[in-house]
């Protein structure tokens, strides 16, 4: 198995190549094909195509060969099956292996045939170039050029502001940026709090989502100030929901844990 992918990089120039006919076809050719096809005109060239016309015209649609319907029932209610010794049997099983191994055969070459076509098209050091430039690195921003953006601007306006639900997932931004990381059975709990849990289960979504990506921003560009402005919102942390939060922060230690600490 060839996992690096070598082979598929020609396919890069086949997809930009595409899309360019593609964007050529819609913006130049397409409004006059519109114009100038209409049902009829599309039905006809539908029913004149080679493939289906060829089909169409060895079936029972066409009226010359409408006799053969009749004749094939005579044929097929008088056949005789032929002896099992009968030379022409066994010639025939001949020439039917015969016909499978030259299609097989020519299956192959038609495939190699495809392939080196294929290759001497897309796999040259221009259609490499060609393809490169069409895939875009994505490149991670500085501090300074973040703190550039409006939406970040915006978010860092809001620093002193908010209520229970900003502080609470201040504190979660907090502690991923601290550890780096995040554990999954606290990601599940916190995933529970912010869908099933007051007052959070009455925020809508995208402002939900909107408080946490300020939140993020804030924990990541401006951690110092984001912890001594979250007591700020402490005298609203120890309201009623409390328990909420502190349970998604602390999870509550097992029933054996309970014990072990109570015998020690």
């Amino acid at each position: 198995m060839n996992d690096d992918y070598r082979d598929e990089f020609p396919f890069g120039a086949v997809d930009r190549a595409s899309e360019l006919q593609a964007q050529i076809y819609h913006t130049i050719a397409r409004p006059f094909v519109r114009a100038a096809v209409t049902t009829f005109t599309a039905q006809a060239s539908r029913s004149v195509h080679p493939e289906r016309l060829s089909r169409a015209l060895m079936s029972s649609r066409n009226l010359m060969l409408a006799g053969f319907k009749s004749i094939s029932e005579q044929v097929r209610q008088s056949r005789a099956k032929a002896r099992v010794d009968n030379p022409f049997l066994l010639a025939e099983a001949l020439y039917v292996q015969h016909i499978a191994h030259a299609m097989i055969c020519w299956r192959d070459l038609r495939d190699m045939m495809y392939e080196l076509m294929f290759h001497s098209m897309w796999n040259t050091p221009l259609q490499h170039y060609f393809s490169d430039r069409y895939e875009v690195q994505a490149r991670q921003m500085t501090r300074e050029e973040l703190r550039s953006r409006p939406d970040v601007q915006f978010a860092l306006k809001m620093i002193a502001t908010g209520g229970f639900i900003e502080a609470v997932i201040r504190i979660m931004a907090l502690l991923v940026s601290d550890r780096g990381g995040i554990r999954r059975d606290r990601l599940d709990r916190w995933s529970r709090v912010l869908t099933e849990n007051e007052p959070f289960r009455s925020v809508p979504s995208d402002r939900l989502t909107t408080i946490t990506r300020q939140q993020t921003i804030i924990a990541t560009l401006e951690r110092e100030q984001a912890i001594e402005t979250l007591p700020l919102c402490w005298m609203t942390l120890r309201s009623a929901a409390a328990p909420t939060w502190s349970h998604a922060m602390y999870p509550v230690p097992s029933r054996k844990c309970r014990r072990s600490r109570s015998t020690s």
